[in-house]
C-alpha cells in the first residue's frame, strides 16, 4: 500500500464519520427555522435561512469532497510528501477496510441512537401523538430515523463501498 492510498482511506474514514456528525445538524438547522418563522419578522427569516443554506451546502461541499475526491484534497495538502519508504506493508484491500470502517459506523450509529430513541419514545407517548405540540415528536423521529440508518450502513455496507469505489475509478 502506497502513502496516497492510505491517505484516500483515511480521509474516506474521516467523510463517513461526517455522515454520521451530519445527521444531528440537520434537524437542529429545521428547528431553528420553524422557531424564527414563528418568532421573526420576514426579513430576519430570510437571512437565517439564506445563512443555514450555505452553511448546509458548505457542509455537503465538504462531505463530497471527502467522499469522492480525496485526490485532490492529497494533492492541496501535500499529504504524499515526507515519506521516507514507497510502500507501507498493509495487506488487505482496501475495499474491505472501507467495508469494515461502514460496518464499524453503522454500529456506532446504533449504540447512540437506540437508548435515545426508547428514552424519546417514553417521552412521545405520553403526549397524545405526533403533532407539533408534542415536543417529543421530532426527537423520536429523528432517532428512529438514525436507527435505520444505522441498520442500513451494516447490512448494506458493500453497496456503500461499491458507490464510493465507483466514484474512484471514473
Amino acid at each position: 500500500m502506497t502513502p496516497k492510498t492510505l491517505w484516500q482511506i483515511l480521509i474516506k474514514v474521516m467523510g463517513i464519520w461526517l455522515i454520521f456528525e451530519g445527521l444531528a445538524f440537520i434537524p437542529q438547522v429545521l428547528t431553528s427555522l420553524v422557531f424564527l418563522y414563528n418568532q421573526s419578522s420576514n426579513q430576519n427569516v430570510f437571512i437565517i435561512l439564506s445563512l443555514s443554506v450555505v452553511t448546509v451546502a458548505f457542509y455537503f461541499f465538504i462531505l463530497w469532497s471527502f467522499l469522492f475526491r480525496t485526490d485532490n484534497i492529497i494533492r492541496l495538502l501535500r499529504l504524499e510528501k515526507g515519506f521516507t519508504e514507497e510502500t507501507i506493508s498493509f495487506n488487505i484491500h482496501r475495499s474491505n477496510v472501507l467495508k469494515i470502517i461502514v460496518i464499524l459506523i453503522g454500529g456506532l450509529i446504533i449504540i447512540d441512537s437506540l437508548p435515545q430513541l426508547f428514552r424519546q419514545s417514553l417521552s412521545f407517548f405520553r403526549y397524545t401523538g405526533f403533532s407539533i405540540q408534542n415536543p417529543a415528536s421530532s426527537l423520536f423521529a429523528f432517532y428512529l430515523v438514525k436507527l435505520f440508518i444505522g441498520v442500513f450502513l451494516v447490512s448494506c455496507s458493500r453497496l456503500i463501498v461499491n458507490l464510493i469505489e465507483r466514484q474512484r475509478l471514473k
